[in-house]
């Protein structure tokens, strides 16, 4: 059951993303389903959104490689950024827009603290980053409020 809550929460924050932070986008295809390669598509950029609950206290961001010993996440991704959410405990959060190039350099030159295994019944394998390597890519709340251009 945890897995549908998770999913729940995770398309609504690609919902969240689409309304706020591509508000401006001509044209969006929000993938729907099963298609892991990313979750969305707007003016020919390829996003990857995802949420976390727990990077407010463990100031970890984390980063799927693999789920069932099958590459998956950063290691099959077409997105060009990595969309992520930080929820805070009042349920308000933080967004991060990361270059999915940034990320695999970082994964490159093993700048992970370590990697774990989590989600789907522990199936996943997970790369932990410390929140601070992507402090440079957060959104400000004001861009996300601003009138349409």
């Amino acid at each position: 059951m945890e897995f549908q809550k998770d999913l729940k929460l995770g398309k609504s924050y690609e919902t969240l993303f689409i309304e706020t932070y591509l508000k401006n986008a001509k044209e969006i295809n929000h993938v729907d389903g099963k298609f892991s390669l990313y979750d969305i598509l707007a003016d020919d950029i390829k996003y990857e959104v995802k949420s976390d609950r727990q990077t407010h206290r463990t100031k970890n961001v984390c980063i799927e490689y693999l789920c069932s010993d099958k590459h998956s996440g950063i290691g099959i991704t077409e997105a060009d950024f990595y969309a992520y959410y930080v929820i805070r405990p009042d349920n308000k959060h933080d967004l991060y827009v990361v270059p999915t190039d940034y990320i695999k350099n970082l994964i490159a030159a093993q700048k992970y603290s370590r990697d774990i295994n989590g989600g789907d019944g522990y199936r996943a394998k997970m790369y932990l980053f410390d929140l601070d390597y992507f402090v440079d890519f957060l959104v400000n709340e004001a861009e996300l409020l601003a009138p349409p251009t």
